[in-house]
């Protein structure tokens, strides 16, 4: 059987260099222990071949060596973005599908027993005191001065309220007028047919609580409220 030594070598090389560059041998080529090891290639080199130039033919092959693996990593990365993208077409495919799948049997159950249907909870009052105070505080942080007096004040958190709040025949724009205690510019709110105070500026103030009783205190005495709402509807948007 016929052996092409050229390949031969450069086979047993490319073994030796590999071994080396993943870990499985710790030596550095061409020390005493290579001449234990089968892939050292002096063994099988001429002996007219000088050292130089058996480093010069390592050199190459851990060059060929480095660019092969730098070929299969880059083929690895496309494999996984090209699976990581397949990957997010099935998730999506099936998430929509199971919404569909769970839409469709709402509404085959809503229609084949309609006397049994139960509405979702409905947005309620207090729900949107919570919300028109979050959007109100948004604006305060933005420094929005809504009379142009250069301030940003109560009466800013009061009009904003008001301007924000949904049902406008459940609110008011109060002041409650009791020097040196208060004088101070919020809302009234009718929640459940009762109207109460609410602190517009509570959640900017990183308040516990939206109340204006348990804001202020003994300071606040409902007494003294005024509806004044018609005076600041020029500042409402």
């Amino acid at each position: 059987m016929s052996i092409d030594m050229d390949t031969a070598i450069y086979n047993c090389a490319k073994e030796c260099a590999l071994k080396r560059a993943n870990r499985h041998c710790k030596n550095v080529f061409d020390c005493i222990e290579c001449n234990n090891c089968r892939f050292y290639i002096k063994k099988y080199m001429n002996t007219k071949v000088s050292s130089n130039q058996v480093d010069l033919y390592m050199m190459q092959v851990e060059l060929d060596i480095g660019i092969m693996k730098a070929k299969n990593s880059g083929y690895s990365v496309i494999w996984l973005m090209i699976l990581a993208i397949f990957g997010i077409i099935a998730w999506s495919y099936f998430t929509m599908e199971n919404h569909l799948k769970e839409k469709s049997q709402y509404y085959e159950q809503y229609n084949n027993n309609k006397s049994s249907y139960i509405s979702p909870p409905t947005f309620t009052i207090v729900d949107n005191v919570n919300s028109t105070l979050w959007k109100v505080s948004e604006r305060l942080t933005n420094k929005e001065d809504v009379n142009g007096d250069g301030l940003v004040n109560c009466i800013d958190a009061a009009v904003m309220f008001y301007e924000l709040f949904q049902d406008k025949s459940k609110v008011t724009i109060t002041l409650n007028y009791n020097t040196p205690k208060m004088n101070h510019l919020f809302n009234t709110v009718n929640i459940n047919g009762t109207w109460r105070a609410i602190e517009p500026q509570a959640y900017w103030a990183n308040k516990a609580s939206f109340y204006m009783q348990d804001v202020w205190g003994s300071d606040y005495v409902s007494s003294y409220n005024q509806n004044v709402t018609s005076r600041y509807l020029q500042y409402v948007k």
